[in-house]
């Protein structure tokens, strides 16, 4: 029996992250998993958990951009959020979002959370 048996057949998609949600996961972000994980194959095989959960809106365990001292512009010359380890540009709409901030983000902005 292949390892991958257990994982194909309990999770519909490949990009559903079986460990996320688990009991180490906080409270929103774990209820918030589960609302994926009910939604219908084909919405699921059409987007991805990580898509799903930094694009549903501005969940509340996000920082505002005011407490993440957000900027328009980069206050270092080598940190932005184009170079952000929390950045991620939406495959379809092309915007940037960040799993760290509500709202949505600009490659050449800044903020005090910024990792490379």
């Amino acid at each position: 029996m292949s390892d991958n048996k257990p994982f194909n057949n309990f999770f519909q998609t490949p990009n559903e992250y079986p460990e996320a949600g688990t009991s180490r996961t906080p409270r929103l972000v774990r209820r918030a998993i589960t609302q994926y994980r009910r939604l219908p194959k084909e919405k699921r095989a059409k987007q991805p958990l990580l898509y799903w959960l930094l694009g549903s809106g501005t969940p509340p365990y996000k920082m505002s951009k005011q407490d993440s001292n957000y900027t328009d512009g980069s206050v270092k010359e080598s940190q932005n959020c184009g170079n952000c380890k929390f950045a991620y540009q939406n495959v379809k709409s092309k915007k940037y979002i960040c799993s760290q901030v509500s709202g949505g983000i600009a490659p050449k902005d800044w903020c005090k959370l910024w990792k490379p």
